[in-house]
């Protein structure tokens, strides 16, 4: 049988845990991320990122997150990544493929020295309805049948900022 301690343990570890995989911040931005782990990812994987309800119908920024090591993708100078949506029902569809640099400028060394890259890629504008949910499915459109060295994808998506009001033309 458990103890209180070990339990109450339990719980936090699972609650930081998936905090960290998903998270809803107070200003009703939503973040999900897949961590890849030392995995390859397949040209023909495509990975599908839940998009959980929004707290209120409106517009959002859409931002893919991506982190590399650039040990493992050294030898890549641009990722094409291809994103779509299914069941959120955006106008137009979401059916886009990104080219996403990887150069010299953006990269960062961690704690252990290990030099990575971190990068947010806007993506578009979307109106989402409250309530509504569905998937950001997004696959890689490289010439190499497994792309290694990704260690995080996933997406950032935030109330939009209204437009500044026009001061006065060019």
């Amino acid at each position: 049988m458990p103890t209180p301690l070990r339990f109450g343990l339990f719980c936090t570890a699972a609650v930081v845990f998936g905090a960290l995989l998903s998270s809803c911040r107070a200003d009703g931005t939503k973040m999900r991320f897949h961590l890849f782990a030392g995995e390859s990812w397949g040209r023909a994987d495509c990975l599908s990122l839940p998009v959980d309800t929004v707290a209120a119908s409106g517009e959002y920024d859409l931002t893919l997150l991506l982190r590399t090591s650039a040990a493992g993708l050294s030898v890549c100078k641009t990722i094409y990544l291809n994103v779509r949506e299914e069941g959120l029902q955006l106008s137009p569809p979401l059916n886009d493929t990104l080219a996403v640099s990887l150069d010299n400028e953006q990269m960062r060394k961690g704690r252990n020295g290990v030099a990575y890259h971190e990068i947010a890629i806007p993506v578009r504008r979307v109106r989402l309805k409250r309530g509504m949910c569905g998937n950001l499915l997004i696959s890689h459109a490289m010439a190499a049948d497994s792309l290694t060295g990704i260690s995080e994808l996933g997406y950032r998506l935030e109330p939009a900022a209204p437009f500044p009001a026009d001061a006065g033309g060019l």
